[in-house]
C-alpha cells in the first residue's frame, strides 16, 4: 500500500495548508526556533553512565541532586527513557561539567554506539 502523501496548497503570501491544517509563515518560524532552540544534546547513555563513575558519584547521589528517583537515573543511563525538562537542562549540564573535569570518560569508543546508529532500525 503506498502511504499517502500530504497536500500542500498555498493559501496566500502569508499562509500555506499542508495536510488541510493552515499555518502562518510566522507559525512555521516559531516552530522552526523551537526545534533549533531544543533541549541540548546528551551524551549517549553509555558514556553518561561513564561520566558519573569517573567522579565517583552514585546513581542514588545523582537522583538526589536532580530531584528524581534512582530508577530514573537507571533508566537516563540504560537508555530506557530520556530526562524532560527541566531536569534534562540540569542534568546535560551536570553531564557537560563532569566531561570537562573526565575527558577520557566522554570519549566514544570503537564498538559504542553513536546517536545517529542507537535511532536505526524499526521506525
Amino acid at each position: 500500500m503506498v502511504p499517502k502523501i500530504a497536500k500542500v496548497r498555498y493559501l496566500s503570501a502569508h499562509q500555506l495548508e499542508w495536510g488541510g491544517l493552515a499555518m502562518s509563515k510566522s507559525d512555521l518560524n516559531k516552530a522552526v526556533d523551537a526545534l533549533v532552540d531544543r533541549a541540548p544534546d546528551l551524551p549517549i547513555p553509555a558514556v553518561r553512565r561513564r561520566l558519573r563513575l569517573a567522579d565517583g558519584l552514585t546513581q542514588r547521589q545523582l537522583a538526589e541532586t536532580l530531584q528524581v528517583k534512582p530508577l530514573t537515573i537507571l533508566r537516563w543511563e540504560s537508555g530506557q527513557t530520556e530526562p524532560r525538562r527541566p531536569w534534562r537542562d540540569a542534568y546535560a549540564r551536570l553531564l557537560q561539567r563532569l566531561a570537562e573535569k573526565h575527558p577520557e570518560a566522554a570519549k566514544l569508543e570503537e564498538g559504542m554506539p553513536t546517536p545517529a546508529s542507537e535511532s536505526r532500525g524499526s521506525g
